[in-house]
């Protein structure tokens, strides 16, 4: 796979996960099909491709969705502050190597406790925002999440919003190792988005 379709796809994870972590924080839930393939994005730390990080094409489809929306229409304010925020964490979070090493044992610990469970089992989901909240959530900036309190305050939404910055900081990382730059990225908007469309249609087709 070419670096632009790497770069699109793992820019798909970061937006999808910045619309997830929206929909979850004002209305307390969010497409499952993309949640799954978002928190189990998190759990494949040594995947062979983009795509299979995602389990798939379809797995980033709200994501490629949201390119188009977020870069080529309408964008949404509160989730485009998600989407930078997440971008400028992935540069302190590489300097931490001791950061990184926390991240990988709290993901593999996930792991194992997601094997014979769904994906978005609360245990499960309470490890990854256990590690978000030890790992990332002490870098700057700081990603301050806005919604309706009385989601907000529900320890398993918390920890579900949590879950879904960790993924989408995982995507950012991917989308630096595939040459991403958020430079690149202000000059070749119009061939992400055009790109983004295509992968659309590949879903459309059946592709995977």
């Amino acid at each position: 796979m070419n670096n632009i379709d790497n770069r699109v796809i793992s820019l798909a994870g970061v937006l999808q996960a910045a619309h997830l972590v929206n929909r979850t924080a004002q209305h307390g839930m969010a497409d499952q099909a993309a949640l799954e393939a978002s928190i189990g994005s998190v759990l494949k730390l040594d995947a062979d491709s983009t795509r299979e990080v995602f389990g798939g094409l379809s797995g980033v489809e709200t994501g490629l969705r949201q390119i188009e929306t977020q870069i080529g229409r309408e964008r949404d304010p509160l989730e485009q502050r998600y989407v930078i925020n997440l971008l400028q964490l992935e540069p302190p979070l590489r300097a931490r190597p001791d950061l990184l090493e926390r991240i990988r044992s709290g993901v593999s610990q996930a792991a194992e406790l997601a094997e014979g469970r769904p994906l978005t089992d609360p245990e499960v989901l309470a490890c990854l925002a256990e590690t978000y909240t030890e790992t990332v959530s002490t870098l700057s900036p700081r990603i301050m999440v806005t919604g309706e309190p009385n989601q907000l305050n529900r320890p398993e939404i918390a920890n579900r919003i949590r879950a879904l910055l960790l993924a989408g900081v995982r995507a950012a990382v991917l989308w630096r190792q595939a040459g991403g730059s958020r430079l690149k990225l202000l000059f070749q908007a119009r061939r992400t988005v055009a790109r983004a469309h295509e992968l659309l249609a590949e879903i459309g087709r059946g592709a995977t």
